[in-house]
């Protein structure tokens, strides 16, 4: 019996120095009624900080991605051994809005050298060539391309697809010589 009055006082004084902390603290609420006439839910009252200057605080980066401010697309010119890939993603839409994305050459294996099959697209995140993109205009660039066949990839952490061709249907693959530049043109993305 003793022994539970021990702990009985401990915890009454533990409890009467966490209220007395918690009054004492620089949070400061505003009082709003717990319930309004048509609800019966409770309403959350507005709480303010105030900033202490032993710990400051980091500003937070906005959620939205700032826009680019190029308003045109500057194209490089194709090295001597390698190409240059270009072209412009949209939105299905009437108006045809910027479609935002990771852009990859992925490129094209044949079984046995034979290019009347469907070939397999090979790409990998870390590996493959990555296109920078035009934020405001959808447009795109793949420089230093090294010659050979490729099809367009679009990444993202849960899935990756290969870019169709909206009248076929089929995989846009094209062909980068050295010296010349690929223009896909506009590709509309469903």
């Amino acid at each position: 019996m003793n022994k539970l009055k021990y702990v009985f006082m401990l915890l009454t004084v533990l409890l009467l120095a966490l209220s007395v902390a918690c009054s004492s603290s620089n949070i400061q609420t505003t009082e709003t009624p717990a319930m309004q006439e048509d609800t019966a839910y409770p309403v959350a009252t507005t709480m303010s900080f105030e900033a202490d200057q032993a710990y400051p605080v980091a500003e937070m980066p906005s959620p939205e991605p700032e826009l680019d401010t190029i308003s045109e697309f500057v194209v490089p010119a194709p090295g001597a051994a390698t190409g240059v890939v270009i072209g412009q993603l949209l939105t299905p839409d009437l108006d045809g809005q910027p479609y935002l994305t990771n852009l990859f050459l992925g490129d094209t294996i044949y079984g046995d050298g034979q290019k009347e099959t469907p070939p397999i697209i090979s790409f990998s995140e870390t590996e493959s060539l990555e296109g920078i993109q035009n934020k405001q205009t959808g447009e795109f660039v793949f420089s230093d391309v090294p010659p050979g066949e490729y099809a367009l990839i679009i990444w993202t952490p849960v899935f990756s697809m290969v870019v169709l061709d909206q009248d076929t249907q089929q995989e846009i693959i094209f062909e980068v010589q050295s010296g010349e530049t690929i223009d896909l043109g506009a590709i509309s993305i469903p």
